[in-house]
């Protein structure tokens, strides 16, 4: 989705690696960027259930204000499963997956905060008890991320969900959705972000999270999960 709305003229949308440098510290007043854009765009996966909290947390980030005042939000969700399967086998090169090098660690880290500690008591007992399993944990990260659409919704708050598989098997009409929910024109852009150059890639050119820039929008992660161990 970054890279998508990256390619809309009016759009610039930072990837985490920037965006929550900018986010965390408050310094969105020096950001530099070309006048002609109308919008500018954070990628903020880590702080999606946090974005009604006064104050927010991060294990990297550490404690800080709200960044969030109210802007526009889109609210990718995904087949659990899907998201529980590509957490697991997004691998580092020491070996170890996402859920184990950071999944885990950041949900033992939101179980210190009394919101979420009220709201997820008893499943995260479950999953305390059990040992923090793979499967576990990422049931439970999609669990309050996905739950944060709804706390938006019922503040009433300027968001719209789009489910993945609907973006990749009809992109033009979400998109379309997306491009009006901004209150901007479409553009073709859109549909060809892998025809275009990108920033926050990595040295063999792949964004965060093993996405492949040059790829174009593809049906090929939907239901990827089958039958798999963890």
């Amino acid at each position: 989705m970054r890279l998508i709305l990256s390619s809309h003229s009016m759009i610039r949308c930072f990837d985490e690696s920037e965006g929550y440098k900018l986010l965390t510290v408050g310094k969105l007043e020096q950001l530099d960027f070309d006048k002609a854009q109308k919008l500018v765009g954070f990628k903020i996966p880590r702080f999606s259930e946090q974005l009604l909290w006064a104050t927010m947390s991060d294990t990297d980030y550490g404690e800080f204000p709200s960044f969030y005042h109210g802007a526009p939000v889109i609210f990718l969700v995904r087949d659990y499963r899907d998201v529980i399967y590509s957490m697991a086998q997004l691998r580092y090169p020491d070996g170890e997956s996402w859920l184990r090098k950071h999944g885990q660690r950041i949900l033992k880290f939101q179980a210190g905060h009394p919101e979420f500690k009220a709201e997820y008591k008893k499943i995260l007992t479950t999953v305390e008890q059990a040992g923090f399993p793979d499967h576990l944990v990422g049931a439970l990260y999609w669990k309050y991320k996905t739950d944060a659409l709804f706390s938006l919704i019922d503040a009433r708050m300027p968001v719209i969900g789009i489910a993945y598989e609907d973006l990749v098997n009809n992109p033009k009409n979400e998109l379309a959705k997306l491009v009006d929910f901004l209150g901007l024109q479409w553009e073709n852009a859109l549909l060809q972000h892998n025809k275009l150059d990108h920033a926050e890639l990595d040295a063999d050119g792949m964004a965060i999270g093993g996405t492949n820039p040059k790829l174009p929008i593809h049906k090929n992660s939907v239901k990827a999960y089958g039958d798999f161990e963890i």
